[in-house]
């Protein structure tokens, strides 16, 4: 199964998730409910014509514990840190991928696979456009020179065993990079002393789920 094209979902008319879908029809309207509960917790913060998008972890899993819903079940959560001193920016792809299968326990078919890459991929070597845009830039320390983006993926996967089920992704990853080192982000697509802090969550979501009840 490939993966379906990639589609954002918006807060006010900001993207705040690549949403990638690989689920049927049939389930696209609990879906779309899990987004719109997720998306509430993407906080959208503007200066100086800049926009920083960055998801609370905390604030949804306290919702979510508060919640107490049976329709949407967390089964895992963890972090990782994947860092280089000096490659190129695809390098990171296979460490998410490895990510995704041995700490979340998701495999995917080798043409869902290979799109996923071909995506995150995008994500990386797009940073050009974001940084130009200000998009997803954050800048974390006060003297200026360190510099990170955040970029929120909410993904949807069939679970082959169970017809009314549906598996939930939420994957964030913050690329950050010693500017001041590294001479800038951006030199024939590699960067020098950065790292991306990939923090995942797997939920059980039925077909039955809504996001306000």
């Amino acid at each position: 199964m490939s993966l379906a094209t990639t589609t954002p979902t918006t807060n006010d008319d900001v993207q705040c998730f690549k949403c990638i879908s690989m689920l049927p029809e049939k389930f696209d309207p609990a879906a779309a409910q899990v987004s719109q509960f997720m998306e509430q917790f993407v906080e959208v913060t503007t200066k100086n014509r800049s926009t920083t998008l960055r998801f609370s972890w905390s604030a949804m899993m306290a919702a979510h514990k508060e919640k107490k819903d049976a329709d949407l079940t967390l089964i895992k959560f963890d972090t990782v840190t994947v860092a280089r001193q000096k490659s190129e920016t695809t390098a990171i792809v296979p460490s998410v991928s490895a990510f995704l299968k041995k700490t979340l326990g998701v495999t995917f078919p080798a043409d869902s696979e290979e799109s996923l890459s071909t995506q995150l991929s995008t994500v990386f070597n797009g940073l050009k456009t974001a940084k130009d845009e200000s998009l997803w830039r954050i800048t974390y320390s006060e003297d200026g020179q360190n510099e990170g983006f955040q970029y929120q993926v909410l993904a949807h996967v069939p679970i082959a065993e169970k017809e009314h089920s549906f598996l939930v992704l939420i994957l964030t990853f913050f690329i950050k990079a010693d500017v001041k080192k590294s001479g800038g982000w951006f030199w024939d697509s590699i960067s020098e002393s950065f790292s991306v802090d990939i923090t995942g969550a797997k939920f059980m979501a039925r077909d039955t789920y809504k996001a306000h009840r």
